[in-house]
């Protein structure tokens, strides 16, 4: 199950986006979406240097009831290549979960061009 980002979640996620335009990153940060539990970071595809690009959604999902009964909740990662900026036709590689949104960014990030996560966005889901 999806959970909403809260603007906490939403301020981490910036930050680290932030930081990486720092050292030259060139993308696109959405957040429209953030209300029903990801966003997404688009920019052109530096392993293929082709015209492609990639996208790293980033979702927040359930994990679980705490010992207090608070949600618990994990970040998933999903890579996705278009042939252009609109995101038409993706191909979906793959999704990596993480405790924390940096990690989960990190983990996308390292994959592109490898594609080595073959697991989907449901296995991660308790709907």
């Amino acid at each position: 199950m999806h959970l909403a980002y809260s603007e906490r979640d939403l301020l981490g996620v910036k930050i680290v986006v932030d930081g990486w335009k720092k050292k030259g990153f060139v993308g696109e940060l959405n957040t429209s979406t953030s209300n029903q539990g990801f966003v997404s970071v688009t920019t052109s595809n530096w392993v293929a240097k082709d015209g492609t690009f990639v996208t790293i959604e980033l979702h927040k999902v359930s994990n679980g009831t705490g010992f207090l009964g608070g949600q618990k909740s994990a970040w998933v990662s999903r890579l996705l290549t278009h042939p252009d900026s609109l995101c038409s036709a993706p191909t979906v590689h793959g999704c990596f979960q993480s405790p924390t949104q940096p990690h989960a960014l990190d983990r996308a990030i390292m994959d592109v061009g490898r594609f080595l996560s073959r697991t989907e966005l449901d296995d991660y889901l308790n709907d």
